[in-house]
């Protein structure tokens, strides 16, 4: 079983705080089995091991597209890798599973894509 607030804590703690002031961080809590490619728009995030993907929104009061990131979260190892893009996972709606998990706090909360749930 998958501890998903130790793991919003990782991907927490692997954003910079001054990228987190005005951006919104989700997490989408479905386990990413090793091999499964996630799209991001233009470049492929592959899983090597059981994965997570978190989402960094940059500008959330904008429309799209503008600059966002794109997060593999490795469950075992917890390394994390990135990559940037300018849509999101959830144009066409969130999944369920999909949890805001930071927000910075001049941020409204009409922004969020997906119910508000950090960690702490």
């Amino acid at each position: 079983m998958t501890d998903w607030t130790e793991v919003a804590r990782r991907v927490i703690a692997a954003i910079p705080a001054e990228q987190l002031r005005g951006a919104v961080l989700y997490l989408d809590r479905r386990v990413i089995e090793p091999g499964k490619a996630v799209s991001t728009g233009r470049d492929t995030l592959t899983a090597g091991q059981p994965s997570a993907l978190a989402f960094l929104d940059l500008a959330p009061e904008a429309n799209w597209g503008h600059r966002c990131r794109y997060l593999l979260i490795d469950l075992v190892t917890g390394a994390v890798q990135g990559t940037d893009a300018t849509h999101p996972p959830f144009l066409r709606g969130a999944a369920p599973t999909l949890h805001a998990i930071a927000k910075g706090a001049t941020v409204p909360d009409w922004t969020l894509a997906a119910p508000f749930d950090p960690p702490d």
